[in-house]
């Protein structure tokens, strides 16, 4: 079981890391300049190891992080994601690649989910497509 997850953390502030990751104004910390970065790992769940991990400029996105780690799950593995990646290209990344996969998504994210709790059933199978349409 493979999950992969990201996050922002600030880095130190000086002149290598405002060099690769950029700076912003706070108003707080630093005379107001603070060095955030975006971090993304993937992580084997049930044996508690890191398998790959990430460190970019902050405005990288999770889901372009999230693109780098899916080679990580072997054919056997479930790859487990958090909300933020509830997308059709990465889902679509992982079913061309034969790979299992579940990713959480918000309730009112599609029609079928904001459907789901008030049909009393214990599972529902939705196909997501590209578009703006999702089939039920």
């Amino acid at each position: 079981m493979v999950g992969i997850d990201g996050s922002t953390v600030p880095l130190p502030y000086g002149k290598e890391p405002v060099g690769d990751f950029g700076h912003f104004e706070t108003g707080t910390e630093n005379n107001g300049k603070v060095v955030p970065a975006r971090i993304s790992r993937a992580y084997d769940v049930l044996n508690g190891i890191g398998i790959d991990a990430r460190i970019e400029h902050y405005r990288t996105g999770e889901l372009s992080l999230c693109e780098r780690h899916l080679p990580c799950p072997g054919p056997s593995d479930l790859l487990i994601v958090d909300r933020a990646y509830a997308a059709f290209w990465p889902m679509a990344a992982l079913h061309h690649q034969k790979k299992s996969f579940s990713i959480r998504v918000k309730a009112n994210r599609w029609k079928p989910t904001r459907q789901f709790p008030s049909s009393k059933k214990n599972e529902q199978l939705i196909e997501v497509g590209p578009g703006v349409k999702i089939s039920t």
